[in-house]
């Protein structure tokens, strides 16, 4: 679902549509990002599937850092 590793987008202040600018330039064919300083961002076919995405994707997160933390990779 998440198709590959997550883009990261660099940091840009709230407030205009600069941060929405960042998102798309930098998230390419992916449903997801992190933006730095803000978390996490997915889009979606519809509000369900980006609803889907942000779960997927948090689960994910929360798997590899119990590995990491555990001396797994």
């Amino acid at each position: 679902m998440l198709g590959g590793e997550i883009p990261l987008g660099k940091f840009v202040p709230i407030g205009g549509d600069n941060i929405a600018r960042e998102i798309l330039n930098t998230i390419g064919d992916k449903f997801a990002i992190i933006m730095q300083n803000h978390g996490v961002f997915t889009i979606g076919h519809d509000a369900r599937h980006a609803t889907k995405v942000a779960v997927e994707l948090e689960e994910r997160l929360l798997r590899s850092h119990i590995l990491r933390c555990f001396g797994g990779t």
